[in-house]
């Protein structure tokens, strides 16, 4: 009978040992509230991408430091609410992420999925319209492409918040085309 309790608690610590280890390795975002909240710093940036508001003139992020969409010139004002539209149909995921309060800095990995604007001007038939150029964007076949985005981040100790510090490659990836 002894051996048999040894050989039950045997079992019960390799079953909790497993169950510990497959609840650590399910999650990427780190288990701290650091990159908890970096996490909502980060989706709430893209979810203000996504609603459009970051097509708006002199946009500024309350999630980000810099303004990269802001200083995004278009020689047509009429591809605006075209640019909206792709925004609109963006599609992200945070992966990984990761920051230190106390050093102020952490970083974000991020999977962006958005329309190949470059591929659906490529099949678009010469002498388009902006409005053949916006149902093209909103057809549900659009060419997309993902990206794998690492944002830096910084902790604003002031307002006790996650702000990310460089966007620029989001607005690169987001609004170049246009």
């Amino acid at each position: 009978m002894n051996t048999m309790s040894k050989r039950k608690i045997t079992q019960i610590v390799s079953l909790i040992i497993t169950c510990i280890f497959v609840l650590t390795s399910c999650g990427q975002v780190s288990g701290n509230k650091s990159g908890k909240d970096i996490q909502k710093a980060v989706e709430a940036y893209f979810d203000e991408i996504a609603d459009g508001t970051s097509a708006e003139a002199e946009y500024e992020s309350d999630y980000a430091t810099d303004t990269p969409f802001a200083d995004v010139t278009f020689e047509d004002e009429a591809v605006i609410p075209i640019m909206q539209a792709a925004f609109e149909k963006i599609e992200f995921e945070v992966t990984e992420a990761d920051g230190d309060e106390d050093e102020e800095e952490g970083s974000c990995d991020v999977v962006l999925t958005a329309i190949n604007v470059e591929e659906v001007l490529g099949d678009m038939e010469e002498g388009f319209t902006a409005e053949d150029f916006e149902a093209a964007i909103l057809d549900k076949k659009a060419p997309t492409e993902e990206y794998e985005v690492t944002l830096d981040v910084e902790f604003d100790s002031d307002e006790e918040e996650w702000l990310i510090s460089d966007t620029s490659e989001i607005a690169e990836i987001l609004a170049e085309s246009f």
